[in-house]
C-alpha cells in the first residue's frame, strides 16, 4: 500500500501552480485505486483480531489526510497560492511509523504454517 507520497508533496512545492490541480487529480486517483481497496479488505479480514483496531486507526488517519489534507491543498490552489504540505507530510509520517508495530502484531497473530493453511483450505473448500 504505497503511494509515492514524498513525490506528491515534493511536486506540490515545485510544479507551476497551473499544474498542481492535475497533480492532485492524479494522486487522488492513485489513492482511490491503490490505498482504499486493500485497506477495505484488511478491515474485513481483521475484524475480531488484535490488528483490527490498529488498522482502524490507520484508516482514520488516512481519511483525515484525504479529507482535511487534500482539501487544504485544493483550497490553496483555488486561492492561487502554493500549498503548505507540512501538516500532510507529518500525518503521512505518522501513519508510516506505525508499520513496524503492525508487522509485529501480524507476526504474532498470523504465524501460519503452510501445511495448516492447505489442510484448512481443503477442509472448507466447497465443490
Amino acid at each position: 500500500m504505497q503511494v509515492e507520497f514524498d513525490d506528491f508533496t515534493g511536486n506540490l512545492q515545485t510544479l507551476p501552480l497551473d499544474s498542481i490541480r492535475e497533480e492532485i487529480r492524479r494522486f487522488s486517483w492513485e489513492w482511490l485505486n491503490r490505498i482504499e481497496p486493500p485497506l477495505f479488505a484488511a478491515l474485513l479480514v481483521l475484524r475480531g483480531t488484535a490488528l483490527y483496531d490498529s488498522v482502524g486507526e490507520v484508516n482514520d488517519k488516512l481519511n483525515e489526510m484525504k479529507t482535511e489534507g487534500l482539501e487544504a491543498i485544493r483550497q490553496a490552489v483555488k486561492e492561487r497560492r502554493r500549498p503548505d504540505t507540512e501538516w500532510l507530510t507529518s500525518m503521512g509520517e505518522n501513519v508510516i511509523n506505525r508499520r513496524n508495530e503492525h508487522l509485529t502484531l501480524a507476526r504474532q497473530h498470523f504465524s501460519l504454517e503452510r501445511d495448516d493453511v492447505e489442510r484448512s483450505v481443503r477442509q472448507h473448500w466447497k465443490r
